[in-house]
């Protein structure tokens, strides 16, 4: 799920003009966040052995790094490298440290 919305998330620059539909998009996905955790729905998402809050700071972090790379004149790398950090690093991290020799498993 981290990398599928990560690449997504990687278009809004190149298919989004304004901040608004940004803010639509990613506070309806929080919204659906919210309410898969309280359903129990979404368990790749929420599946963790720890609370977190990772999976709602995910759209919020999304929008900040749009509205940030909008205000500083376009300058993409303050949108692109927050984002793939958090589309690839993240869940490679993840799964070295629960497959790694001092991992979980």
């Amino acid at each position: 799920m981290h990398i599928g919305t990560g690449i997504i998330s990687l278009l809004f620059p190149i298919l989004l003009a304004i901040h608004w539909s940004v803010l639509l998009l990613c506070g309806l996905f929080a919204v659906i966040l919210v309410l898969s955790l309280k359903f129990n729905l979404l368990q790749s998402i929420h599946a963790i052995d720890r609370k977190s809050a990772g999976s709602l700071a995910y759209p919020a972090a999304v929008y900040l790094c749009f509205v940030t790379q909008a205000y500083l004149d376009d300058r993409y790398i303050f949108y692109y490298l927050p984002l793939a950090t958090l589309a690839i690093c993240d869940p490679m991290a993840a799964l070295s440290g629960k497959n790694g020799p001092y991992g979980l498993i």
